[in-house]
């Protein structure tokens, strides 16, 4: 929930550097979140094809906002709120 709140709240900001920055935070959110199954599997809590699947599935949305960080990073792109609504609507309907 993390992720996605944070990317959410500085999109509607609609300021590049912060949107970016915070595109930084959900994305290490992701990575520390990653860590969460694998102490679960440690500790008897998580079926190992559990644990499979939400390593793929945060694997994908790894790559949607690396994907989006780069194209947000070129200087000729211009972010704009209708470009974004793809990837962040794949984001939600993902379930981490």
């Amino acid at each position: 929930m993390s992720v996605s709140s944070n990317i959410a709240e500085r999109q509607g900001r609609l300021i590049r550097s912060e949107f970016l920055h915070f595109l930084g935070l959900a994305r290490g959110s992701l990575l520390e979140l990653e860590t969460q199954p694998s102490i679960a599997l440690k500790l008897g809590h998580l079926h190992e094809e559990a644990l499979v699947k939400l390593d793929q599935e945060s694997y994908q949305v790894l790559g949607l906002i690396n994907r989006l960080l780069d194209s947000l990073r070129k200087p000729e792109v211009v972010a704009s709120p209708a470009k974004l609504v793809e990837p962040l609507e794949t984001l939600a309907t993902l379930k981490l």
